[in-house]
């Protein structure tokens, strides 16, 4: 509905009677302590939830950051284990061992440079 306090509210609601009405029982209504204490009820419950919700997603953001580092990190490894492949540093089973990356990541990853150069 609105705040009937506001000066905005009550120039448009105006003189018309059923919003004048309809204030009125609100306002009634809102003096009554079961009322309020249903309505303060509902604000604690309002403001438990938007603190879940800012909760879950302030986590949500930092498993994101953490999975982005992770992901980095093991593409740098990548890229270190392709360049010593291709440089002929090392076998591709020593680079994986070395790089701490799984040997099939950098097989597929060896394969995608093949096909890129190709």
């Amino acid at each position: 509905m609105g705040d009937m306090n506001d000066r905005l509210v009550l120039d448009r609601v105006g003189n018309n009677p059923l919003f004048v009405g309809i204030a009125e029982h609100m306002r009634k209504l809102s003096l009554n302590k079961e009322v309020q204490v249903a309505l303060l009820g509902e604000k604690f419950y309002e403001m438990d939830l938007n603190s879940i919700k800012n909760s879950i997603r302030r986590e949500g953001l930092r498993e994101g950051r953490l999975e982005g580092k992770l992901e980095g990190k093991l593409e740098g490894k990548l890229e270190v284990a392709v360049r010593f492949v291709r440089n002929g540093m090392a076998t591709p089973e020593d680079a994986a061992r070395i790089a701490e990356i799984d040997i099939q990541d950098l097989e597929e990853a060896l394969k995608e440079q093949e096909t890129i150069e190709t």
